[in-house]
């Protein structure tokens, strides 16, 4: 029984061992659980017992019981110390052996776990960029190196400063990584062959048990800019090719209204041809 304070229970809980160079009858009727078990034990013929707790790194981890019948020895103060010794060397063996299952399994899942890590950090189709309080690459994503030119090993020799078309930029930057938060920016990335990408970037600063480090998130919006480019050149020409025909309308219709403002009747070819000129340049609007 568990809640029974006695035998095992009590030397792994106290740490201490039990020697019984003698087991009476009484005792055995204290330890019986009922009359079946009492008959079982007085059976078994049972003279001496030992109780040893198996203690590792100042923990008990399990105890060791010895019991003496048909031998009739009778355990003494160096018996139990040999079995003292056999018990700390078991406990041990035990705890080494937790102590291997309780690491191998953290490193299976700190392994599962960047796996994930990695193919969550490859698969985003934006770059990700991480830096170190210094502004040194320390991490980046395939998009990063597709979008840069570089290879991994090539971009983490380099720094924060060397991919910003902007000297200033870059130093705004690594100084914001200084401060909590995050921010968004847009600014312009330098290839490796020279060339210059428009990029949108969003960034913070993450405070790591090693340390602080800065993560940004990093957009190519070149198709983007080109696309707000022609889409102002459309509004441009469609706003042009409004303007002509209503102000052909507002002319033809301010016309009118000066003659009916003299107190002057049109003749029907004027009125004619003003009103179908309006005509006219609302179906070109309608058109458009």
């Amino acid at each position: 029984d568990p809640d029974v304070d006695q035998g095992v229970v009590r030397a792994v809980r106290t740490g201490r061992s039990e020697l019984v160079p003698e087991v009476t009858d009484a005792m055995l009727v204290s330890v019986a659980r009922d009359p079946e078990h009492l008959a079982m034990l007085r059976l078994v013929g049972l003279t001496s017992a030992m109780i040893v707790p198996m203690i590792a790194r100042e923990r008990s981890v399990g105890a060791i019981s010895f019991a003496a019948a048909e031998s009739g020895h009778r355990y003494d103060e160096q018996d139990l110390k040999l079995t003292q010794e056999l018990a700390r060397r078991a406990a041990l063996a035990v705890d080494n052996a937790r102590l291997y299952d309780a690491e191998r399994a953290a490193r299976l899942q700190a392994e599962e776990a960047q796996v994930r890590f990695r193919g969550l950090f490859e698969g985003v189709p934006d770059a990700i960029l991480v830096v170190d309080d210094g502004g040194q690459f320390i991490e980046a994503n395939a998009a990063a190196y597709r979008m840069l030119g570089y290879d991994l090993d090539a971009l983490l020799a380099m720094r924060l400063a060397n991919v910003f078309s902007s000297p200033d930029t870059a130093e705004a930057q690594v100084a914001r990584f200084g401060e909590p938060g995050e921010w968004r920016t847009e600014s312009e990335f330098l290839r490796r062959d020279g060339s210059r990408v428009p990029v949108e970037i969003w960034s913070r600063r993450l405070d790591l048990p090693t340390g602080p480090i800065g993560l940004s998130v990093v957009r190519d919006i070149s198709a983007q800019l080109e696309a707000d480019q022609i889409r102002e050149e459309v509004l441009t020409a469609i706003s042009h090719d409004l303007r002509s025909p209503l102000n052909a309308i507002k002319l033809h219709a301010q016309s009118l209204q000066r003659l009916v403002r003299r107190g002057e009747t049109p003749d029907a070819k004027r009125l004619d041809d003003g009103l179908s000129a309006i005509d006219a340049m609302n179906t070109r609007v309608a058109f458009l």
